[in-house]
């Protein structure tokens, strides 16, 4: 379905990290709940138009959205999930890519085009020590280097949590804001407020809560098709 005016998509491809290693009936679990954490995450967000997460090739997948601005929540969502998974070492390689879409299908990612698309591939190929990295449009100009460098920081956190730490913040990422009371009563079994306080500062929850706010409080379709316009 070719699009007829600029529209901006967020790409996201990923790759599930040590993967080889494990039994068939791992790689199903933790594909089945990568798939369920983004079907929650669309219910809970009311996000509509999207491409569904797709798994190819075994252990790569993608995903687009046009609710651009949850791309780095979702990012960071899918790999503090895989690393909640209990008895397995489990993560994921993500690429983010923001940029305009030429084509779009929406029964597979696989026939949609455009820039996107293609940097974020692109992008995932070239990751070497890194488990998460975004790229945009070469028109975005010198800002996109402090969006990816607090993204890259946003990995390198990541990176370090904890099986308990990736849990509590996985769902906090997945409902937003609320009260370390109330979080703690809906994780299963409940804990107490200071263990989601305790938590949240070994894992420097601070930083990516506010990385992720001023993701989510930018007018990224604003943003890109200006400078589009500029070039």
């Amino acid at each position: 379905m070719p699009i007829n005016k600029p529209r901006l998509v967020a790409v996201l491809t990923g790759d599930l990290v040590g993967s080889s290693s494990w039994p068939h009936h791992e790689l199903s679990k933790v594909r089945s709940i990568s798939e369920k954490t983004f079907r929650e995450f669309k219910k809970h967000w009311r996000i509509a138009q999207t491409r569904d997460l797709t798994f190819y090739r075994g252990d790569e997948w993608q995903l687009a959205l046009f609710n651009v601005r949850f791309a780095l929540r979702l990012a960071l969502l899918l790999r503090a999930r895989m690393r909640s998974i209990s008895g397995i070492e489990a993560d994921t390689r993500v690429s983010i890519a923001i940029g305009q879409l030429n084509e779009f299908d929406p029964s597979g990612v696989a026939f949609s085009s455009g820039e996107a698309f293609t940097l974020s591939g692109r992008r995932l190929d070239s990751l070497k020590r890194q488990n998460l990295a975004i790229s945009l449009p070469v028109h975005f100009g010198w800002e996109s280097r402090w969006i990816e460098a607090s993204v890259l920081s946003c990995g390198h956190l990541v990176d370090k949590w904890t099986t308990r730490q990736a849990e509590i913040n996985a769902l906090a990422l997945t409902i937003g804001k609320t009260t370390q009371t109330e979080l703690g009563k809906r994780l299963t079994p409940q804990v107490r407020q200071q263990t989601v306080a305790d938590s949240f500062h070994g894992s420097n929850w601070n930083i990516i809560e506010n990385t992720v706010e001023v993701f989510e409080e930018t007018d990224w379709p604003k943003l890109l098709l200006e400078r589009q316009k500029n070039r």
